[in-house]
């Protein structure tokens, strides 16, 4: 390449899941899931070692209020657990997540914040995120979902350069929606 930069590319990420649905009449769904996306370990290295996904959401594996999303899939490790409900016209979601970066020294992507020290350690904090759906018509033509999601903030959350000095952010919707 001429007259540009030219970086090597060490990325990878994963993303695991295991669940059983129980035969009872609410049809819960416990399921456990791990996921990893590298981070940069060295900035101005020469090597880009952050995960960039590309494509595809990120709302049916860190939480379902994309808005809120303090997550993506860039240098972070998650372990958490779902459960899932339903019965009838009602569906419920349950999903609570313990989130570090996976380089203490790279960025929490959503949040912009960065310690390239490392002194304010990995533990963005937990991600607790709820949400209820009911089909409210009997023809099934009016839909109504409200949920929430907060971030517990861990060290690196409170403690990086740059972090809002504000409580654990809560966020919380109402959605009406019809088809026709």
């Amino acid at each position: 390449m001429t007259g540009g930069l030219r970086q090597d590319v060490r990325a990878a990420s994963t993303h695991f899941v295991a669940g059983y649905t129980f035969d009872t009449r609410w049809t819960p769904r416990l399921s456990f899931q791990t996921a990893w996306a590298s981070g940069d370990d060295v900035a101005g290295d020469g090597e880009w070692n952050r995960f960039n996904p590309l494509f595809g959401g990120r709302g049916s594996d860190f939480g379902h209020t994309g808005i809120f999303g303090p997550l993506s899939r860039q240098n972070m490790i998650s372990t958490g657990a779902r459960l899932e409900v339903r019965e009838g016209p009602v569906r419920a979601h349950l999903l609570v997540q313990d989130v570090r970066l996976a380089s203490g020294s790279d960025q929490w992507v959503r949040a912009r914040l960065r310690d390239e020290t490392g002194a304010s350690g990995r533990h963005v904090g937990q991600v607790v995120d709820a949400r209820v759906q009911w089909r409210a018509l009997p023809e099934r033509r009016l839909d109504i979902e409200f949920g929430t999601a907060t971030l517990i903030k861990g060290r690196f959350a409170r403690e990086a350069p740059g972090a809002p000095d504000a409580d654990n952010p809560v966020y919380g919707y109402l959605a009406v929606s019809t088809r026709f």
